[in-house]
């Protein structure tokens, strides 16, 4: 009986009542609709009723279509990032510029930046960096490597205990 418990915690309520009613109409009509189910998925597609002429469809017509490539943004390359770096524990901020090629530390992480990108023309636009991130204190083993995008830093954020680290613009001089 204690199993059986509704949410007001008085036994058997008015919601277990109605959920067995529910599954005991399901049981009772699930083999009664299954055939009714069956024979409309089975019984043969006529095209003519369908105001379609058989004869027009070919084989082409009925393979999937190949879509064009989707337009790809022309971008511009920067001549390295703005970076912002943030301790988690005694809340500093920092902000760097880094050129492409370089490292920087930021707190006890090494940060490489290879390159940034942005839309041609806005320099001032969504940018996007990809960079190495290592803790050399501790391995020379990258702890992060990957694009980063200005507009949306937790799609690919880096994973560290006490530094958040995300790209803020790139620079063009």
């Amino acid at each position: 009986m204690n199993r059986l418990k509704s949410f007001t915690g008085k036994g058997v309520g008015v919601a277990s009542l109605a959920l067995a009613s529910i599954l005991a109409g399901a049981c009772l009509l699930g083999p009664l609709a299954a055939p009714v189910a069956a024979q409309e998925l089975l019984a043969p597609l006529d095209l003519g009723q369908q105001g379609l002429d058989p004869q027009a469809l070919d084989q082409s017509s009925t393979t999937p279509l190949n879509p064009e490539p989707a337009l790809q943004d022309e971008v511009s390359i920067g001549t390295g990032a703005t970076l912002r770096g943030l301790d988690k524990i005694n809340g500093d901020t920092l902000d760097v510029t880094v050129p492409s090629g370089s490292a920087v530390m930021v707190g006890k992480l090494s940060v490489t930046m290879w390159e940034c990108r942005y839309p041609e023309g806005n320099e001032a636009g969504d940018a996007f960096a990809f960079m190495t991130i290592t803790e050399p204190a501790k391995s020379a083993d990258p702890i992060f490597s990957g694009w980063m995008i200005a507009s949306s830093p937790g799609l690919n954020p880096l994973d560290h205990f006490r530094y958040d680290i995300w790209v803020l613009s790139c620079t063009t001089s």
